[in-house]
């Protein structure tokens, strides 16, 4: 990192350029997933997106840090964060679909997802009213799920409910009205998936 903001990107030919170093901590010295994501981070700022069959970019990286630490949730959001950019929002289901066996920091982004692609109310465990429900469990422990709740209950227009979760963000510490990651993420999502089906 102290690299690459010193704009020492490099390649991964020569030794101590940033490149050369994540490569050497990934796959020589058993980086954590935080280091393979900063790894894809830096790619995806070089436009070097790639494929996942495409050494070194930022697509192969992410899915080689999630077969490496799986258990890292952020891996996950930070991938399916680009290929909704990147407007391959069937990719970002997948992604975030997956995460859920391990861990549900990214249940909240799914719902949103979900709901974009119109699985709302089925019996898919995926659908955004039964993500809904898991998160609803959490909404004590999780401002994260709290906050999500909030812009599902917007999306599906429960004016009641979309109310009450505000109330309750209002009197977190955490709840920045002004911080506006949410609506990105919603505005990208659907963007994404009207790209896909056009």
């Amino acid at each position: 990192q102290l690299e690459a903001g010193e704009g020492n990107v490099g390649s991964y030919e020569t030794e101590n350029t940033a490149r050369w170093i994540y490569r050497e901590a990934c796959l020589k010295h058993s980086a954590n997933g935080a280091v393979w994501m900063g790894w894809a981070q830096l790619e995806v700022g070089e436009n070097n997106v790639g494929n996942c069959e495409i050494e070194n970019s930022s697509r192969w990286i992410f899915a080689e840090g999630i077969k490496r630490s799986p258990n890292f949730a952020a891996l996950y959001s930070s991938y399916s964060y680009l290929e909704i950019s990147q407007r391959c929002a069937t990719k970002a289901r997948t992604i975030l679909r997956q995460s859920l066996q391990y861990s549900d920091f990214v249940v909240g982004e799914l719902a949103i997802l979900e709901f974009c692609f119109g699985n709302i109310d089925s019996d898919n465990i995926y659908c955004t009213r039964r993500l809904m429900d898991r998160m609803e469990s959490q909404k004590a422990e999780s401002f994260s799920a709290m906050l999500h709740l909030y812009y599902c209950a917007l999306l599906l227009r429960q004016k009641e409910k979309s109310e009450q979760y505000h109330q309750l963000l209002l009197q977190n510490p955490n709840y920045n009205p002004n911080n506006k990651r949410v609506e990105k993420w919603i505005q990208l999502c659907t963007e994404a998936v009207m790209a896909e089906k056009a």
